[in-house]
Order: structure tokens, then C-alpha cells, then sequence
């Protein structure tokens, strides 16, 4: 009973449970990670491979950086010269109208002057900007100014350190200075005439004879006095133009120097007690420039002007003082005289 009992409460045989047909498992190892199957050896070489990678990069963009570039450019800027009416030469004088009276003989002559006139230069400029790049991240960008520099910063967003080192090598590499390269100077001109036209009062005229004896020693060559002058300038509307290139720097300022110049005029010269006269002055290649009157109280500032004097009583002589565009260097000055007609009494 007990042995029977024995064999109903037992699991059963291990033939029957099927426990002592399994072999014993092993217990599982958790899986491993990348780094975690590399060998010492080839995580070493793996970090220098990152290291050189990341070097790399920072020396790409910190040498390509420093690379210099240029822009061309081209301007146009005219200077209008509107010069005196020269290299030519006065008519004869030649009568126009002559009347008597009393004694006393207006004669009206006329000459006539011929030359050409500087009308203005054009400048066709072509200038270079100095700039720098970096060819892997702005490619065919130059940057020459500060707000180009601002904005690519703002396009690659680098680190505050290449920010300060980019900024530096702006600096240094002396970007956003220009220079003029070449030039090509087209030169306009004209004809221009003058013409003067002055009265001239005799006195002691004999109408029998003709003569006048306005100096009393009875020979009949009195001189008279001019008693009105005035000048009219006309200029042809065809102009006649040349081009030259000038290719330096240097050349270009010696062109410029040669441009230089200062008038000054009046209009008439010749006025009566009390009257006023016209003020023109013209300049070229200069700065600054004032008009000053030795005689009455005008005074004007401007590299070109024409104005109205105030009343002229006595000679009154006008100065013109300039500084030049190219060097900066005071000019000489530049005079012109008025002066008062003479009072006669009337006989």
C-alpha cells in the first residue's frame, strides 16, 4: 500500500517528465553595442579619423577664409568745365555807328574774338574693391563691405570664436579699399566767339571837319573816353570730341592736375557811379573756393557762382581763392577789376 501509494504521488519517472532529457542552458550575455565590439586598436584609429575630420573642417573654413578677392566695377561721373573762350585771337576793330552833337561825337566799334571753348570731361571709371571670400561656403561671393560681411556671418551662423576670427582677417586683408584702375576720358569742346562792343565819346568835334580836339592843342587828334564796354560770348553747338585711356593711377592724377583752373569775370567792367556789375566765376578740379571784394562789402562761397554786386561807387577789385580737388593745395588767387567811368560836366 505505501510502495503503491509511493508510485501514484510521484511526478512520474524522468523518462516521463522530460527533465532529464534537456541538456542545462547557459546563461544569455546582453548584446553589445558598436563601441562595444571594437577592438583598443580600432577605437583608437576610429578617434583620429573624427579628430582629423573635425580639424579638417575648422582649417577649411579658417584657410579658405583668408582667400582674397576683387569686384570691378565700372562709374561715370562728369565734370562740367564751361571754360573761358581761349586759344584764339581778336578781330580789328571795326565801326558800327557814329553821331554828333553839339560838339560832342559817340562813336560805337565792335571786334570780334575766335577760339574754343572747354565745355566738360566725361569720366568712364573702372575700379576695383578689395574683398574676401571663403570658396567653400560663399563660392563666387566677395564680400567688400561690412554689411556683406554682417549678412554672410548671419547665412553660415559660425561659432562666436570664427566670428572673431573672420571679422579679424576682414580687417586685415584691408577689405572694401578701391583703387582706379583705368580710365577712359572723353574731352568736349566747342567754337566760341566774342564779341566786344565799347562807345568811345569825343569832344571839341568840328562837324565841317570831322575832327575832334577834345585835348585843346588845336591839332584835331583828341583821344576820347570809353564811356561803355560790354562783352557778349557765344558758343557753337557742335562740339568737337576726344577720347584718351589713361591705365595708372598716377597718370590719372597728373591728368587731373592738368585740369585745374580758376577764372574769374565781370560784366561790364566799366560802370557808372552807383551801378552793379555781374560776378561769374568758374573752376575746375577744385575743393572749395570763396569770392571776396576789396572796395565794398560782397562775398560769396561756391566753385561756381555768377551773382549781382552790390552798388559799385569806387575800382573794386574781386579775388577768387580756391583749394584744389586733387591735393588739397591752396591755389593762387584769381583777380578781376571794376572800375567807375569818369564824371564830366557838360558844356
Amino acid at each position: 500500500m505505501t510502495e503503491e501509494l509511493k508510485n501514484q504521488t510521484d511526478f512520474g519517472s524522468d523518462e516521463q517528465s522530460g527533465i532529464g532529457s534537456q541538456e542545462p542552458q547557459e546563461p544569455q550575455e546582453p548584446q553589445k553595442g558598436f563601441m562595444d565590439r571594437l577592438s583598443t586598436r580600432q577605437k583608437i584609429i576610429l578617434g583620429i579619423i573624427v579628430a582629423v575630420v573635425v580639424l579638417g573642417s575648422i582649417i577649411a573654413v579658417s584657410g579658405n577664409w583668408d582667400e582674397p578677392c576683387t569686384i570691378t566695377t565700372e562709374n561715370q561721373r562728369t565734370i562740367n568745365i564751361d571754360g573761358a573762350c581761349t586759344g584764339g585771337a581778336w578781330g580789328d576793330w571795326e565801326t558800327v555807328s557814329s553821331t554828333d552833337d553839339n560838339g560832342v561825337r559817340i562813336v560805337v566799334q565792335s571786334r570780334v574774338y575766335t577760339g574754343t571753348r572747354d565745355l566738360r570731361r566725361i569720366f568712364n571709371e573702372v575700379v576695383e574693391t578689395r574683398g574676401i571670400t571663403d570658396v567653400e561656403r560663399a563660392g563666387s561671393r566677395c564680400i567688400t563691405t561690412s554689411e556683406d560681411f554682417e549678412s554672410f556671418i548671419t547665412d553660415i551662423n559660425p561659432s562666436s570664436s570664427m566670428v572673431d576670427f573672420m571679422r579679424n582677417a576682414f580687417t586685415t586683408q584691408r577689405a572694401g579699399e578701391s583703387r582706379v584702375i583705368s580710365v577712359e576720358v572723353i574731352s568736349e569742346s566747342a567754337a566760341c566767339q566774342i564779341e566786344n562792343t565799347q562807345s568811345i565819346r569825343y569832344t571839341g568835334c568840328n562837324s565841317g571837319t570831322g575832327s575832334c580836339d577834345g585835348d585843346g592843342d588845336g591839332d584835331g587828334d583828341g583821344t576820347g573816353d570809353v564811356v561803355d564796354s560790354t562783352t557778349v560770348t557765344t558758343t557753337s553747338d557742335d562740339t568737337d570730341t576726344t577720347t584718351d585711356v589713361i591705365t595708372s593711377e598716377e597718370d590719372l592724377l597728373e591728368f587731373r592736375r592738368g585740369l585745374i583752373s580758376t577764372s574769374i569775370g565781370v560784366n561790364p567792367e566799366l560802370v557808372r557811379f552807383g551801378d552793379s556789375t555781374t560776378v561769374n566765376w568758374t573752376t575746375v578740379e577744385t575743393e572749395s573756393c570763396t569770392v571776396t571784394a576789396q572796395g565794398n562789402d560782397d562775398s560769396w562761397v561756391g566753385t561756381s557762382g555768377d551773382e549781382v554786386s552790390a552798388p559799385i561807387d569806387e575800382e573794386t577789385t574781386y579775388t577768387l581763392s580756391c583749394i584744389d580737388a586733387v591735393d588739397g593745395n591752396q591755389m593762387p588767387d584769381e583777380q578781376v577789376t571794376v572800375y567807375v567811368l569818369p564824371a564830366w560836366n557838360e558844356e
